[in-house]
């Protein structure tokens, strides 16, 4: 399951390139708000540490923000366990777009902790 999240979400990044999607909306939290609101914050917080670590632009993570919201917002059914994934592959997809030198799939799995395995991620960032 965790490979089709990570697709779909690079699917959602192309549509959004395309001007399918022109802004995100702005009540994600009030559509899914038992889960989504606690987790969120607590995702946003630990991408912020790890924009931090790998020193990337600022615009990197508010395009990171922005997919994993839209992403959050287009899904229907999201597990606990891929909330992470959504985040990082949110965060590679934005650095392959702001970054002249983006942080390597092995970087990204490392900053997990390996709980998701290089196979997880989607091929095209290989």
């Amino acid at each position: 399951m965790r490979p089709t999240c990570a697709l779909s979400l690079f699917r959602l990044f192309s549509d959004i390139t395309k001007q399918k999607y022109n802004r995100c909306q702005p009540q994600i939290e009030s559509v899914k708000f038992n889960i989504y609101f606690q987790m969120r914050s607590i995702l946003v917080d630990w991408l912020v540490q790890v924009h931090k670590r790998f020193r990337l632009q600022s615009e990197t993570l508010y395009l990171t923000v922005s997919i994993m919201d839209r992403y959050l917002y287009t899904s229907k059914k999201i597990s606990k366990n891929d909330m992470q994934l959504i985040g990082v592959t949110s965060m590679m997809i934005a650095c392959k777009y702001e970054e002249i030198y983006s942080p390597e799939i092995d970087d990204f799995v490392y900053i997990c902790d390996n709980a998701y395995k290089q196979g997880t991620f989607p091929t095209i960032f290989v």
